[in-house]
């Protein structure tokens, strides 16, 4: 038996007993009786906006609907809810750069919201961006101490460093190659102007005398 069967079969035996009759038993029992229907009611009649549009969009992203879960998420009444059920809704349909851009979005409006950063940190590792998921898993430490793993931070710290290796040696091997153009050029020039045995310049070829 249900709870709301139980209440009715309590109420029903507090009104049969003798001498006990209670008009307000009998509109409680009809209370009881439509509140199912009236709930039902209800939750048909609240729009999407109503509800708490975080737990819709992940709802229907466990059923597989990510169309439904992301309108679920645009109908958030606060554009930092909206951000947080757009990073959930893109994170598990794999537009991973959609949802990262979600998270961006959030942290411009809460730059210290604890769900945003770890969460849009971990995109960004997905992505193979270190720098910003240190930047900001130091500040969901800074703002709660323990609260970023650590297995994220190393990981984060190692993408940068790797990141920012690739980087110098991109530029020293620019460098180098532009190093070496220059002194190629510097020798064809030193071989078309570099004086004749008269001391006079050398004519380029195919030129006439005057």
């Amino acid at each position: 038996m249900g709870p709301l069967g139980l209440g009715r079969w309590r109420l029903g035996s507090f009104q049969m007993q003798p001498g006990r009759e209670r008009p307000w038993v009998v509109k409680l029992e009809r209370l009881l009786a439509c509140a199912p229907c009236a709930c039902l009611f209800l939750l048909l009649g609240l729009p999407a906006s109503a509800q708490n549009s975080f737990d819709v969009a992940a709802r229907l992203v466990s059923e597989g609907d990510f169309r439904g879960a992301l309108l679920a998420a645009r109908e958030a009444p606060d554009a930092l809810q909206r951000s947080q059920a757009e990073l959930h809704v893109f994170h598990y349909a794999g537009d991973l750069d959609a949802a990262l851009e979600a998270g961006r979005r959030g942290l411009t409006q809460d730059p210290k919201e604890p769900w945003l950063l770890e969460k849009a940190s971990y995109v960004a590792l997905s992505l193979g961006l270190g720098k910003p998921a240190v930047a900001w898993l130091k500040t969901l430490e800074e703002i709660s101490p323990g609260k970023a793993p650590p297995w994220m931070m190393e990981e984060a710290e190692d993408l940068q460093a790797t990141r920012e290796a690739e980087a110098a040696a991109s530029e020293r091997a620019r460098t180098a190659v532009l190093l070496g153009l220059s002194a190629i050029l510097g020798c064809l020039l030193y071989g078309v102007l570099r004086p004749g045995p008269d001391g006079s310049l050398r004519k380029a070829p195919g030129s006439r005398e005057p």
